[in-house]
């Protein structure tokens, strides 16, 4: 063999073997993330439904300098507290106001989840002694990190993956405070990252303290010094979001408290007449969701399950309870609620990572993970390679994108334009409509709306869908031009009088 092939094949045994340890796995993981995360966010557009609103927020903040109301549609918005919506002014103030910006604070926060993952397994490692691996921290890392739900809504503009970080921080700082020396400076700082989950999103913001104040039960901790700590962790909980409440309340009074908490009320009650065996087996959804979305993990979640509820029997096992405390304290609740989707619920998702880890070292003989972790390397690293050079993404907003610098152009600055979608209140055209449009948005549901506006005269903007334009233009006698399209939209001027005002 030639020095050069020598010391070719040197470096690659060294390479080799280093790549079966458990911390070059999570130096890896922490790159392949960061590639998957944030080497797609150019591609793709917004949803509707969620992202496009955020996004229109946040862009309202910047123009009106208003950073404590939230402003949708040219009205004030009490349905969610500001925090995310800083987090995108503030990508928008440094990246630009375009898509890809909108979607950074989600991804920065899905990194960051990654990342605390592994410290939070390896503190709870801690906490067990030499019973679970060393291999846990970076296995729980694996975990969190291939869950495919977990990364979509990662490059999301969405509020879920970031009150999950935050939730995670909650719970991290509370465990970095059972043994430290500082014990109070962490609990405060589980104080703040509680209080910011709460500016993210209310009231569901409150379970790290539940979380907390169960586990300080389970652990006979809740005396002495850490019952003080709780009480200013508790308050400093509740300060943050009530500086919000108080500002808005100033300003709107009543107002703002009944919105809100008839918004909060109508995204937890049920809509719809549900005999007592629909609610009963509505509990279960959870259960089912996970069982059908959340692969390759959920059998693994289910070993480790079974490990811990075992340990916090047998022996009280402080990380043991917590993990289970911390998965029904979200689920439990939630379940109880209307709408279940499983993002609802991705504040357990980190303590589904750390569970499917103990599974794996439970079930896997300690002598496969070496060659285990060379294999997943080479695995994902192929898949990184592969995404970056044809990443895969769904356009969502090709009508909108099209049609809105159109109905921009025919529309007066402080004209708002019309919007019928085939006879329904299609939130998510309305909402892309408003980002990527610049005007205000009247969402119509009924197209004999429209025919009275057309006789009163004067004039309007109209994005219809082309179905319903056929059954309109045979009823209106007033001018109607259509001044372009998108592949199910007409945008159209109704009216002459104020198309001679804007040519």
């Amino acid at each position: 063999m030639a020095p050069s092939e020598r010391t070719a094949y040197s470096s690659f045994s060294r390479a080799w073997a280093v790549a079966a340890t458990p911390r070059t796995l999570a130096i890896f993981l922490s790159i392949w993330a960061a590639v998957i995360l944030f080497g797609g966010l150019q591609s793709g557009d917004l949803s509707g439904y969620d992202d496009a609103v955020y996004a229109h927020e946040a862009r309202e903040m910047l123009r009106s300098g208003d950073i404590w109301t939230l402003s949708l549609n040219g009205q004030p918005d009490f349905d969610k507290p500001p925090l995310f919506i800083w987090l995108v002014a503030l990508s928008f103030k440094i990246f630009g106001t375009n898509d890809p910006a909108a979607k950074i604070p989600g991804a920065v926060c899905g990194f960051g989840a990654i990342l605390l993952v592994y410290l939070l397994a390896a503190e709870l490692g801690r906490e067990d002694g030499d019973e679970l691996s060393e291999w846990t921290p970076a296995v729980a890392m694996l975990s969190i990190a291939t869950t495919q739900y977990f990364l979509k809504y990662s490059t999301h503009a969405m509020t879920d993956v970031p009150f999950a970080f935050l939730f995670l921080l909650a719970i991290y700082g509370y465990v970095r405070s059972w043994r430290s020396r500082r014990s109070g400076g962490w609990m405060l700082a589980a104080g703040v990252a509680t209080g910011l989950a709460m500016l993210t999103r209310a009231p569901v913001g409150l379970f790290p303290i539940a979380i907390v104040a169960l586990h300080l039960i389970y652990s006979k901790r809740a005396r002495g010094p850490a019952l003080a700590h709780f009480a200013v962790y508790f308050l400093i909980s509740l300060s943050i979001p009530l500086v919000w409440y108080a500002i808005e309340f100033s300003i709107f009074g009543n107002a703002f408290i009944e919105q809100h908490l008839r918004n909060v009320v109508a995204h937890s009650a049920s809509k719809t007449e549900r005999t007592a065996l629909d609610s009963f087996f509505g509990l279960f959804e959870y259960p089912a969701l996970l069982a059908k979305l959340y692969w390759p993990w959920i059998p693994l979640v289910c070993v480790g399950s079974v490990m811990a509820i075992r340990k916090a029997i047998d022996s009280r096992d402080a990380a043991a309870g917590l993990l289970l405390i911390w998965v029904l304290a979200v689920m439990v609740p939630l379940s109880f609620a209307d709408a279940k989707v499983l993002r609802y619920i991705m504040a357990a998702f980190p303590a589904f990572a750390i569970l499917a880890a103990w599974g794996v070292i439970k079930i896997m003989p300690a002598r496969w993970l070496p060659a285990s972790s060379r294999a997943l390397i080479l695995i994902l690293a192929i898949v990184g390679m592969v995404s970056l050079v044809s990443p895969t993404f769904t356009l969502r907003a090709v009508d909108m994108k099209a049609i809105a610098p159109i109905s921009d152009a025919a529309a007066r600055p402080d004209e708002r334009v019309v919007l019928y979608t085939s006879g329904e209140l299609q939130w998510n055209f309305a909402n892309q409509l408003l980002w990527y449009g610049n005007r205000y948005c009247t969402h119509i549901k009924d197209l004999a709306d429209i025919r009275r506006m057309a006789a009163d005269g004067g004039g309007f903007v109209l994005i219809i869908d082309k179905d319903s334009y056929a059954r309109l233009s045979s009823s209106v006698k007033e001018p109607m031009v259509i001044l372009g399209e998108s592949p199910k939209f007409y945008c159209v001027r109704i009216g002459w009088p104020s198309l001679v005002q804007h040519s």
